[in-house]
């Protein structure tokens, strides 16, 4: 009976009555920011209409929400209830907040392209009673120039911004990181990783940080770089952290631009408590660093983001491939980044060295470097090519560090370029068409 009742193909703006004994004025509806998909479901999905009555009610009403006329289905089978003579099923209590979940999964899936599992993970964070401010903020964002794919990305992980206010919240902080340079497809890939960017205050954060940091970089070209690197960098609270931290780097010697360099490359660094902050300022001390070398800011940065016992794993790991612990501080001190790379791809590394070309730990502890590199991208490629040339007798002092370490546009020149019509091999050596090398551990390298 129930079923038969709400098939109102003659009158579908019943749904639009008001539920008290005391009628108002029913509101205009808007013409802007309307939802038919939101409508057709409703119909469909909650008053169970069949596609073409649904679609026949809904050139009567366009819903704008699904709290009046859920109200309206509730009054109704309380109606039917009191009236009818069976004993129906009792039907579940609505919401006390007459929301309706589905909307919000729907519109997540429909809008948003979220997949049902991201939808359903979003859904536990938001419950939309209408799809107006929803629609607005995705509005919003595309007029800034993000792409469907990043606002996927971005409401799957930050799944309240459909809730924001658009002109009083949203767009004064798109404005305003506009203003800074930041507007390209680069930094739209940045928020929708760093959603973050939309939390922190104009006025009691975003513009206080940008005057500071405005006094410490020399230009706008690289404080943009530096924010792009890290966002973290006009997040934090710079008011109180850059003054607090940076004091005791300056009282030990360290020259402005290398606490500029250290804000730039690593600012979380400023952020650590301030215990763990002294204890890795003192552990890098110990090791002797001259406060104005470069080297003594990438310390600081390596020990400070470097988990103790991952320390101690690495460390470990060197002494196993028969570093001593001299060989290991060394390494350390000419090139601090060796303890940020893995544990498997210094074991790998140094396997293909030693077995390839006799280097070990005296010789790989000079140049530490040669653990950082990618043995996909730079190693295996330019082992094969110069091991060509050696064979042709162009190589003329042997293969050295060096040259693993020349930069890109220099090796080419220097060699590519030189010799690939003498040598036309070195060509496919260099893209990694000529043989295959493989340095697992207890495996054969083969060339």
């Amino acid at each position: 009976m129930l079923l038969r009742f709400l098939r109102f193909k003659s009158s579908p703006r019943l749904l639009y009555s008001t539920t008290t004994e005391s009628p108002t004025p029913r509101p205009q509806l808007s013409p802007l920011v309307t939802d038919p998909t939101l409508t057709l479901y409703f119909l469909q999905k909650s008053c169970n209409l069949s596609p073409s009555a649904a679609a026949a009610a809904a050139k009567e009403i366009n819903l704008k929400s699904t709290k009046k006329p859920h109200s309206v289905l509730s009054l109704l089978r309380r109606l039917l209830y009191s009236t009818t003579t069976e004993s129906p099923t009792p039907r579940p209590q609505l919401s006390p907040l007459v929301t309706d979940p589905t909307l919000t999964l729907y519109f997540l899936q429909k809008s948003c392209n979220l997949s049902p599992s991201a939808a359903a993970a979003a859904a536990k964070e938001i419950n939309l009673k209408s799809t107006k401010k929803p629609h607005s903020v995705l509005s919003l964002l595309r007029n800034y120039g993000f792409s469907d794919s990043q606002i996927t990305r971005l409401i799957s992980r930050r799944p309240k911004l459909l809730l924001a206010c658009p002109t009083r919240t949203l767009k004064p902080k798109l404005d305003f990181y506009a203003s800074i340079g930041l507007t390209n497809d680069d930094f739209s890939d940045q928020f929708c990783t760093q959603a973050r960017l939309f939390l922190p205050s104009i006025k009691n954060r975003l513009a206080p940080n940008l005057r500071l940091l405005r006094l410490l970089f020399p230009s706008d070209a690289d404080l943009v770089a530096a924010v792009r690197r890290h966002p973290d960098i006009i997040l934090s609270d710079l008011q109180k952290i850059v003054p607090d931290k940076t004091k005791p780097l300056l009282d030990y010697g360290i020259p402005m631009d290398g606490i500029i360099k250290l804000i730039a490359l690593h600012p979380r660094c400023l952020r650590e408590c301030p215990s763990k902050f002294d204890s890795c300022f003192a552990a890098v001390k110990e090791l002797g660093i001259n406060p104005s070398s470069s080297s003594f800011v990438h310390a600081f940065a390596v020990i400070s983001n470097v988990p103790k016992p991952i320390w101690k794993s690495r460390v470990h790991n060197f002494v196993s491939l028969g570093w001593s612990m001299d060989q290991i501080t060394g390494a350390f001190i000419r090139h601090p980044y060796c303890m940020s790379s893995s544990e498997e791809k210094v074991r790998r590394n140094s396997k293909f060295f030693e077995e390839k070309l006799g280097w070990g730990p005296a010789k790989l502890s000079g140049s530490p470097v040669l653990l950082s590199l990618s043995f996909e991208k730079r190693i295996a490629p330019r082992f094969r090519m110069f091991k060509l040339l050696d064979e042709r007798g162009l190589l003329r002092y042997g293969l050295t560090c060096r040259h693993f370490l020349l930069g890109e546009k220099r090796f080419r020149n220097k060699y590519v370029d030189k010799y690939q019509e003498i040598v036309p091999e070195i060509l496919e050596a260099v893209s990694g068409k000529l043989g295959s090398l493989s340095s697992e551990i207890g495996g054969e390298i083969e060339c």
